[in-house]
């Protein structure tokens, strides 16, 4: 057959779109991604083209065998995805005339095809130059090629999607992520991060393993290792060591050669130790000890 001439036409625009379900954030800078259904968002490219034969005349209506490619260079050297559309018995990877027709309807030259469709898009880095490449392989049940078009066709943008990687005016980079380790910074006079309950929840809550380890409850008082404080600030100790001589509470020093010196703890038991880490009575003291003033004790 003669090599076939292609010309593009693309309909939507280039998107880059947050996804917010399972905290997923999916960068996209193609043509048009579509959503089929306000619940679920579908990651395929909306593809359009007329395909006309060497004298520029469009070709017989038909089912034709075409490939689509996106590289990283110009030279398509760097594959990163591919999608075939033939008569196949495995989604493109063997076109040897059996399974199902997956051949792409051309009227009066014209051709639509959702890309992604078989060959999922959603491993694709669109956060970088990418090139489109097509070839057609005629419209028998086994395709023959005919060489990928050149120049291949790059990703670029329309002037509406260079605002899609924003929200509210705000670029994307300024969010944090729920799914990761990131890290809140700003250079202000203004406080950081402001937390407003205005409900009768906790104001805040941090977890280990699924494990409450520091509660700030309605009212502000603070809970650290219970959920229930009764005070401004409760400390409570570790599970499983109600009682005995493990600290919950240390106010250490460090010394100039780096030695950590305990001035003052208190234990599960309630004992308290200044200058001592195992204090064996109500109040432990380890060194010399001041007082002045009136004194009384029971």
């Amino acid at each position: 057959m003669k090599r076939s001439n292609i010309k593009t036409k693309i309909t939507s625009q280039i998107l880059i779109v947050l996804m917010v379900v399972n905290q997923m954030l999916f960068a996209g800078v193609g043509f048009g991604f579509v959503n089929t259904a306000k619940a679920a968002f579908t990651p395929q490219i909306n593809y359009q083209g007329k395909l006309t034969d060497a004298s520029d005349v469009a070709v017989a209506d038909g089912n034709y065998n075409m490939r689509f490619r996106l590289c990283s260079d110009s030279s398509c050297n760097s594959v990163v995805w591919t999608e075939t559309y033939c008569f196949s018995p495995d989604n493109g990877a063997t076109c040897d005339g059996t399974g199902t027709d997956q051949r792409i309807s051309v009227i009066n030259g014209i051709f639509s095809v959702m890309l992604g469709s078989i060959s999922s898009l959603s491993g694709v880095d669109f956060n970088q130059n990418l090139w489109l490449g097509v070839e057609i392989g005629g419209s028998g049940t086994t395709p023959v090629w005919d060489g990928e078009m050149t120049p291949r066709k790059r990703l670029g943008a329309v002037p509406a999607a260079f605002v899609a990687d924003t929200l509210d005016g705000i670029d994307s980079t300024s969010f944090l992520r729920s799914d990761q380790a990131d890290t809140m910074s700003a250079n202000s006079a203004s406080t950081l991060l402001s937390v407003n309950q205005t409900g009768t929840g906790n104001i805040f809550e941090a977890q280990d393993g699924g494990s409450s380890v520091f509660t700030i409850k309605d009212g502000g008082q603070i809970g650290v290792a219970t959920t229930t404080p009764q005070a401004n600030l409760s400390v409570a100790p570790a599970a499983g060591a109600l009682t005995g001589n493990q600290l919950i509470f240390q106010v250490a020093t460090t010394t100039s050669v780096g030695t950590i010196t305990n001035s003052l703890v208190v234990t599960a038991a309630g004992n308290v130790g200044i200058g001592t880490v195992n204090p064996q009575y109500a109040l432990d003291i380890s060194g010399a000890l001041r007082v002045s003033g009136a004194t009384i004790l029971n």
